[in-house]
């Protein structure tokens, strides 16, 4: 495995801030991949120090420090009056394991720990309310409502459909 291909996510919060300052005057879409909270962990100076007690903490640590970038990311687009006209979705590629079922990392198994991950959208205007989602929804399912919200139609052949109605409080038609 070559490790070296990881960009951090202060270089990745760095390059995004340089790419916005020439490509934020008219619509963009910008797909950001962090890598930190993946193995090997590293302890990072700008969270607390007690993510580094072991692998479990350290993993979170690698979220906190993503976190602190996503906030960053968050008070440049602000800054730049983009915030209020922008989507922000943030979702997770996988979980880890850490013991649980004999398992660490994530692999071939199918376990909750490697499938359950955050999904966050986020615009002011569209999602005037906090909801929180209970059923289950697919990273399939992430394009199919992000071009309902932007009112363009899905093509045939997408995979996945539209959660809109779940953020709308609806509930899912089971059959």
């Amino acid at each position: 495995l070559n490790y070296n291909d990881e960009i951090p996510a202060d270089e990745i919060t760095r390059k995004f801030a340089a790419w916005l300052e020439n490509n934020c005057g008219g619509r963009f879409f910008t797909w950001l991949h962090f890598f930190d909270p993946h193995s090997p962990y590293r302890v990072h100076p700008e969270v607390d120090g007690r993510f580094a007690a072991s692998e479990r903490l350290k993993y979170e640590g690698e979220i906190a420090y993503v976190d602190l970038h996503i906030g960053k990311i968050i008070r440049l687009l602000e800054s730049k009056k983009l915030l209020e006209k922008t989507i922000l979705v943030i979702v997770g590629d996988h979980g880890e394991a850490f013991g649980e079922h004999g398992e660490f990392g994530h692999g071939i198994f199918c376990y909750e720990e490697s499938l359950k991950v955050p999904l966050i959208l986020y615009n002011s205007v569209l999602f005037a309310k906090n909801k929180r989602i209970d059923s289950r929804v697919s990273l399939a399912d992430v394009l199919p409502s992000l071009l309902h919200y932007l009112a363009i139609p899905c093509p045939e052949g997408v995979q996945g459909k539209s959660f809109h109605n779940l953020a709308a409080g609806e509930r899912e038609k089971r059959q």
